[in-house]
């Protein structure tokens, strides 16, 4: 199984750049300080001494499977109606990607919370009564009657 490769923040980049130039230290010395591997300080180096900068290039990744059409559509179809389903858009609106993914690009949008109020099961006028009977002969208990309960 492959491990997913973690992104590092451009001030840990700069640091081993840093580290690296600065101190006169190996790639060796700098990976073990930096708590990554050799691999990943002489990748670190090599972008920035090609445009002095530690960042991500444009396009650079796996390309979307979703345009942007697509994500608008996905986030069109949940809020017209709230309680579609990932798979139920996946087959209205025809995209080949995974339900995994619709649910990613719901959360991307940041206009759709993925967490809804829950539904309280209804109560009887006589569970009502018995709950509140219930708090009022227990509403002066001290604390040691609670522990002898809890």
């Amino acid at each position: 199984m492959l491990r997913e490769r973690k992104q590092l923040l451009p001030q840990r980049k700069a640091y081993i750049c840093g580290l690296y130039h600065g101190g006169n230290a190996s790639y060796a010395d700098t990976a073990s300080r930096m708590k990554v591997s050799k691999s990943t300080v002489r990748r670190i180096l090599k972008l920035y001494e090609e445009d002095r900068l530690c960042e991500r290039r444009v396009g650079s990744g796996r390309p979307r499977e979703t345009s942007d059409r697509d994500n608008n559509h996905i986030v069109l179809a949940v809020q017209r109606n709230r309680n579609i389903t990932c798979s139920e858009i996946k087959d209205n609106l025809g995209l080949n990607v995974s339900v995994s993914t619709i649910s990613r690009r719901i959360n991307e949008s940041g206009e759709i919370s993925n967490c809804w109020t829950q539904q309280k099961p209804w109560m009887s006028n006589k569970n009502r009564i018995n709950r509140l009977k219930w708090c009022q002969e227990h509403l002066h208990w001290t604390n040691e009657d609670w522990q002898k309960v809890l």
